[in-house]
């Protein structure tokens, strides 16, 4: 289960087949990335209750299949932390 892994093995990335029952479990977890590590929805459900609920069990965006590639982009850019290049002489 992809729960599983993400408890056992956080790399920074998760993908999740289970959605709403996966996000909950995550955001339950008694460690301090558990409540910030971003989760995005990629689904085919579109409507405005498909949204709530996606939200409601703690995601932060909800991309609607077929994904916009400069949407995607932007979605996945606000939520990686920018890092500077050090240069070597």
């Amino acid at each position: 289960m992809p729960f599983r892994r993400f408890r056992l093995n956080c790399n920074g990335y998760h993908d999740a087949g289970y959605g709403y029952q996966t996000t909950r479990a995550i955001r339950s977890l008694d460690r301090p990335d558990a409540k910030t590590i971003p989760i995005l929805a990629m689904t085919a459900n579109a409507f405005a209750e498909d949204r709530q609920k996606t939200y409601a069990a703690g995601m932060d965006e909800h991309l609607t299949k077929p994904l916009d590639t400069e949407l995607l982009l932007k979605t996945i850019a606000k939520y990686t932390p920018e890092k500077k290049a050090t240069m070597t002489p």
